[in-house]
C-alpha cells in the first residue's frame, strides 16, 4: 500500500477500536477496506514510481577483460555471508513481502492452491533382494509384495534435510543414501541395516551426487567426492573411492583421478554382471570418457588406478552411456557419428589388462564396436534397458513426444511395446537384470502420473497401470493440448505445445505464460504443472512451452546450434514464439509473462533485455545472469561447453553481447517501459550462486527501476534455507500473485468473464484508471480529515 494509505488504515483502525464511528463515513468492513485500497494501489502503479531501496555502487571497480574495461559496481554483493549482503537481502524480501501482501485475494488464492496441491505422488518400484522400496513423501517406504502394506524403511524427519538418490547392497540387506541439508548440492551419504534398522557409524563427506555403486560381495561401496584444502571443500579435482563398510572414510582407497586435469568429474559404476568396473570422465556435459578395470582376482587396494584401461579416451569426443553386459559384450549407448543416437557393443576381452605397467591415458586398443541399434533419423535416442539378457527396451524421443520400443538383441525384431500420446517418460527401473519385470512411469500436462508394471515372460510386453495420481480441484477434462509450428529468425521450424482451457476464444485478451530452457540438451517435455493448469482454469490463462534451440529435443545439433556462438539462436526462437501467441490472438504483449529457471533464467533476462515491449511480465529463477563471471563460481566452469568462457578473447566478445547483467538499458523508444519483472533465487545454492540474481536485480533497479517511464515492479526474492531446487508451493503461488497484481488480472475468472473484461479498450482503461485514481484517493483524504 502507498503511504497514504497506510495512514488512513491506522486512523480507521484506531477510530474503530475506540468506538467513535457515529457520523462518520468510511467502510466498516476493515477487509472491504483492504481491496478498496488495494484497488487503488494497483490504478496507481502506472503513475508513480516503486520506491525501491537505496544500494551502494562501487563505480570505481572494474574488471578488464582482453582489453575491455567492464564495470561491475555490485561485485561486493558476491560476498555471500558479508553483512552488508545480508541487509541487501533483507530489505528486497522485505519490498517483496510488501508487495505481495498487498493483494487481498493471496490469502484466498493461497487457501486453494494448498488444498488442490495436497496430492500423492506415486514413484516407480525398484526391487532388491525380495522387497520392493518406494520414494514417497520425504522418504523410504518397503513392500514385501507389490500388493502389500507400505512400511517407512527411512525417513529424515527433520524439515532442513531431504533425501538424495539411495542404493542397495547385492543381497537386499544394507540400504546406502544420500542426504543434503538446506537444499545444497553437497551431500552425505549414510548406511542402513534393512532388516536391523540399524545406522552405521560410516558418513562420507564432501561428495555431491555420489553414485554409490556396491561391490558384489556387499562390503562396500564405489563412491566420488571432492578434495578439502584449508578446511574448506572445494569444487574441483573430483575423485572416485571404494569405500568399506565399518571404516573411517580418511581409510578409503582412491580408486581414480586425473591431478593434470583439475576440472574434470567422474562417475563409477559397478556392471550389472558385479564383475567390472567402469569410471567415466567429463569435461563438459556433451562428452566423456569411459575407463574399465576387472573386479575378479584384482585386490582393490592402493594404486588400484593402474587397472583401469580406456574403452573411449576421449572427453571431447562423443558420449557414451554405458547400457548393460552379456558376459564381456557390453553395450553402449552413443551420439558418436550420430546426431540422434545409436546403439553400440563391444567385447572388452581385448582391452582389458589387468595389472598392465603401461597403461597410459589416451592410448587406444584395438577392439571393434558393432552397431547393435543404428541411429534413427525421426527420432531420438533417450536411453535403454537390457531385460533378461535377451530384449532391449528403447525409449525415443519423437517430435518432442516418447515412443517405447522392444528389440530382440539377437535378431533385432521391433515391436512398439506401449502407444504414449504427448507423455513424458519421468522414472523407469529393472527389477533385476536377469528379470522379465519392467516398470515406468509417465505423466503429460493434463495427467500428474500414471506408473506402468510390464512383463516380458511371454515374449512380448504385457504393460497395466499399477499406480495412478489422483489430483483434487482441476477440471483436466476441459483442458485442451495442441502441438504448434513457429518459423524463427533464420526461419528454421520450432515446435511448441500450447494449454489452454476448450472454451477458449482467441480474441487477444487472455493472459498466458510462455516458458523455455534452451540448453545442456535438456527436453522440455510435458510436464504435469498443478500451477500452470491453476492458472488455465481460475485465470482464464494460456499455458506454453517452446522447444527452442539448445535443448536435446531433435538431437546433437539442435543442441549445437543453441550452443555458445549460436546462443542468440535460442533467444531467438524464444522471441519468436512470443510473437507466434500474440499474432495468433492467443494474448496480447501486456498479458504476456515469461518464466525461465536456471538457463532458463538466463533465457528469460535475455529477452526482456532484448525486447522489452514484448512482455507485460517476467519470472526469473535462479538464473545465470553474469555471463562474465559464472566460471568463478562452484562448479560453473563446467558450462563453457555451453556458453563459452570470458577468458577466451572471442567467447568475450560473443558473451558481452547478450550477457543479462552487462545489457540491461532504458528502451530506445521512451514510452516502452521494462515488463513486471520478479527475480527469485536461494540463499543456499551453491549450483548458480544467488549473487547472479544480487547484482541483475540491483543494476536493474538502478537503471530501470529509477527511470520516469518505469512503473511496473522490479522486485527480487531470496528463498531462505534452500538451494537451487527448493521452489516450494508457496513460491509457486506467490508467482501466480505476482503475475495477477503486474498485469491486472481478475482470480476465479471463468474465461469467458476474461474475455469479456479484455475488451475494453486499452486508451479507455488508461483513461478510467486517471480518474477512478483520483477519485479514490479524493474519498479516502477526505475521510482522514473527518477521522
Amino acid at each position: 500500500m502507498h503511504k497514504v494509505d497506510e495512514e488512513i488504515f491506522r486512523k480507521l483502525k484506531n477510530s474503530t477500536k475506540s468506538g467513535h464511528t457515529k457520523g462518520k463515513i468510511f467502510p466498516h468492513d476493515i477487509d472491504m477496506y483492504l481491496k478498496m485500497s488495494h484497488l487503488c494501489f494497483l490504478l496507481a502503479a502506472n503513475l508513480t514510481r516503486f520506491p525501491y531501496p537505496t544500494v551502494n555502487r562501487d563505480e570505481s571497480f572494474e574488471e578488464e577483460h582482453h582489453g575491455v574495461k567492464i564495470k561491475d559496481p555490485y561485485h561486493w554483493l558476491e560476498d555471500l555471508e558479508s553483512p552488508e549482503t545480508q541487509d541487501f537481502v533483507n530489505i528486497q524480501n522485505k519490498l517483496t513481502d510488501e508487495f505481495l501482501d498487498s493483494v487481498p485475494q493471496r490469502t484466498n488464492i493461497r487457501k486453494a492452491y494448498a488444498k488442490s496441491t495436497d496430492h500423492f505422488v506415486n514413484s516407480i518400484p525398484v526391487q532388491s533382494g525380495n522387497r520392493y522400496y518406494f520414494k514417497e513423501h520425504t522418504g523410504i517406504y518397503m513392500r514385501e509384495t507389490l500388493t502389500s502394506d507400505p512400511e517407512i524403511l527411512f525417513d529424515p524427519l527433520t524439515p532442513n534435510e531431504s533425501l538424495g538418490d539411495f542404493t542397495f547392497s547385492e543381497n537386499g540387506e544394507i540400504l546406502a543414501y544420500s542426504l543434503s541439508k538446506y537444499g545444497s548440492d553437497w551431500k552425505t551419504v549414510h548406511f542402513k541395516g534393512v532388516m536391523t534398522r540399524q545406522n552405521y557409524p560410516d558418513v562420507l563427506n564432501n561428495t555431491k551426487w555420489p553414485d554409490m555403486a556396491w561391490t558384489p560381495d556387499n562390503l562396500g561401496i564405489f563412491y566420488n567426492s571432492y578434495p578439502m584444502i584449508r578446511n574448506q571443500v572445494i569444487s574441483c579435482h573430483n575423485k572416485v573411492y571404494y569405500h568399506r563398510l565399518n571404516t573411517m572414510q580418511q581409510e578409503d582407497i582412491l580408486i581414480a583421478e586425473f591431478p593434470a586435469q583439475p576440472n574434470w568429474s567422474l562417475s563409477v559404476e559397478v556392471s550389472h554382471c558385479g564383475k567390472y568396473l567402469l569410471v567415466s570422465v567429463f569435461d563438459n556435459f556433451n562428452a566423456n570418457a569411459v575407463y574399465i578395470a576387472s573386479l575378479v582376482g584384482t585386490p582393490i587396494r592402493k594404486g588400484f588406478q593402474k587397472n583401469l584401461v580406456p574403452l573411449f579416451p576421449s572427453v571431447v569426443d562423443a558420449e557414451y552411456s554405458y547400457i548393460s553386459n552379456i558376459d564381456t559384450t557390453f553395450y553402449f549407448m552413443t551420439n558418436k557419428n550420430a546426431n540422434n543416437g545409436r546403439l553400440i557393443s563391444i567385447n572388452v576381452t581385448t582391452v582389458l589388462k589387468p595389472n598392465s605397467e603401461d597403461v597410459k591415458e589416451g592410448i587406444k586398443y584395438d577392439f571393434v564396436i558393432t552397431e547393435v541399434i543404428p541411429q534413427r533419423k525421426d527420432k531420438v535416442l533417450e536411453w535403454a534397458h537390457l531385460i533378461k539378457q535377451e530384449y532391449l527396451v528403447v525409449c525415443y524421443l519423437q517430435d518432442v513426444k516418447t515412443t517405447l520400443e522392444m528389440f530382440n538383441i539377437t535378431n533385432e525384431k521391433r515391436q512398439t511395446i506401449f502407444p504414449l500420446k504427448t507423455v513424458k517418460i519421468t522414472q523407469s527401473s529393472v527389477s533385476n537384470h536377469n528379470s522379465t519385470e519392467f516398470f515406468f512411469r509417465t505423466e503429460s500436462f493434463v495427467n500428474p502420473g500414471t506408473v506402468y508394471r510390464c512383463d516380458a515372460n511371454t515374449g512380448k510386453f504385457i504393460c497395466s497401470v499399477y499406480t495412478q495420481d489422483e489430483i483434487q480441484g482441476l477440471d483436466l477434462e476441459n483442458v485442451t493440448v495442441k502441438q504448434v509450428y513457429f518459423r524463427s529468425k533464420d526461419k528454421t521450424t520450432v515446435p511448441m505445445f500450447i494449454v489452454h482451457h476448450k472454451n477458449l476464444v482467441q480474441d487477444g485478451t487472455s493472459p498466458a505464460i510462455l516458458t523455455g530452457y534452451g540448453g545442456f540438451k535438456f527436453n522440455s517435455l510435458a510436464d504435469f504443472s498443478f500451477r500452470k493448469l491453476f492458472f488455465i482454469q481460475n485465470f482464464g490463462g494460456v499455458f506454453a512451452v517452446a522447444n527452442i534451440r539448445g535443448g536435446g529435443e531433435f538431437g546433437k545439433k539442435w543442441h549445437e546450434d543453441g550452443s555458445r556462438f549460436k546462443k542468440q539462436n535460442t533467444f531467438d526462437d524464444f522471441i519468436a514464439a512470443a510473437e507466434y501467441l500474440i499474432a495468433r490472438k492467443y494474448t496480447n504483449k501486456s498479458n504476456l509473462a515469461i518464466e525461465g529457471s536456471s538457463n532458463g533464467g538466463l533465457l528469460v533476462a535475455a529477452c526482456i533485455n532484448q525486447r522489452p515491449e514484448l512482455f507485460g511480465a517476467a519470472v526469473i529463477e535462479v538464473g545465470v545472469l553474469d555471463m562474465l563471471r559464472f566460471q568463478k563460481f562452484t562448479g560453473g566452469y563446467v558450462w563453457c561447453a555451453d556458453y563459452g568462457c570470458s577468458e577466451d578473447k572471442e567467447d568475450f566478445e560473443n558473451l558481452i553481447k547478450f550477457s543479462p547483467l552487462h545489457n540491461i538499458a532504458i528502451p530506445k523508444n521512451n514510452s516502452w517501459e521494462y515488463p513486471a519483472v520478479l527475480v527469485i533465487t536461494a540463499e543456499n545454492d551453491d549450483r548458480v550462486v544467488p549473487s547472479h540474481s544480487y547484482k541483475y536485480i540491483a543494476q536493474l533497479q538502478h537503471i530501470i527501476g529509477n527511470h520516469n517511464s518505469q512503473t511496473k515492479p522490479l522486485l527480487l526474492r531470496v528463498n531462505i534455507n534452500a538451494g537451487h531446487d527448493g521452489k516450494t508451493a508457496e513460491d509457486e503461488m506467490d508467482t501466480l500473485v505476482f503475475l495477477m497484481e503486474s498485469m491486472s488480472l481478475d482470480y476465479d475468472k471463468h474465461p469467458q468473464q476474461l474475455r469479456n473484461l479484455g475488451n475494453v479498450h486499452k486508451d479507455h482503461l488508461i483513461v478510467l484508471k486517471l480518474i477512478f485514481t483520483t477519485l479514490l484517493h479524493i474519498v479516502f483524504m477526505n475521510l482522514a480529515i473527518n477521522i
